[in-house]
């Protein structure tokens, strides 16, 4: 049961993301709301689920690599200077460390704040 909670958060979270798949402020934030609204539910998986961690890093890859964004894997090693099998580990580790803590606290900062911080800590820059 706790894992098909999890699925079904998971595929409102994707379903969420698919309006605008690059990835921006808009829909970061709508998908941080519907996170705080079940934010309680959230924490409950967080301790319940052993491998909870391994299981999002999992799906933000999957999601990332299936964006619209445009050579997204080479776009990550260019912005962290370092190679893209670190470079991708390092972008989906902060994502979910920065989703975990937010969660863990209460989502005390705003969905929009959050979205700000996220888009902050993970950009990956265009040349």
């Amino acid at each position: 049961m706790v894992e098909t909670t999890l699925s079904k958060i998971l595929d409102k979270v994707s379903s969420i993301l698919q309006k605008y798949m690059t990835y921006q402020k808009g829909v970061l934030t709508e998908m941080l709301r519907y996170l705080k609204e079940n934010h309680k539910l959230c924490r409950t998986l967080m301790t319940h689920i052993p491998n909870i961690n391994e299981l999002i890093c999992e799906f933000i890859i999957e999601t990332i690599l299936n964006s619209d964004i445009e050579n997204v894997t080479e776009l990550m090693e260019r912005s962290y200077h370092i190679p893209v099998k670190y470079s991708s580990e390092v972008y989906v580790i902060t994502i979910v460390t920065i989703l975990a803590l937010w969660l863990k606290e209460g989502c005390i900062e705003s969905p929009e704040g959050t979205a700000i911080t996220l888009l902050e800590a993970i950009i990956i820059k265009a040349k």
